[in-house]
């Protein structure tokens, strides 16, 4: 199995997760949306590379996140991403908490 057929297993996962069971999708607009993730990811990664090889830090930050997706176009997610990510801190904080 090469690298591709990992990335089309894990969004055939991802895929059955996220959209409703009673929703039907064809196979061809699955693999469209396959091309549509392969295609968004390669534009971050491009993104987060010149972003990175421009300054003299080595890590990408959820702030350099939230730029590159706001430049690619995707501005009116950022509230939603900003949301997200609360959320997800909180729950962090309270797994560490109830680990204590």
């Amino acid at each position: 199995m090469g690298e591709t057929d990992g990335i089309s297993i894990n969004l055939d996962k991802i895929l059955k997760e996220i959209i409703p069971k009673e929703i039907k999708i064809t196979d061809e607009t699955i693999d469209l949306l396959k091309i549509l993730f392969k295609k968004l990811i390669q534009k971050f990664s491009s993104d987060s590379t010149l972003l990175i090889s421009s300054s003299s830090r080595h890590s990408l930050s959820q702030e350099d996140a939230i730029k590159i997706v706001a430049k690619s176009g995707f501005g009116r997610y950022i509230m939603e991403l900003e949301e997200e990510l609360k959320r997800l801190k909180k729950e962090e904080t309270e797994l560490t908490n109830l680990a204590k």
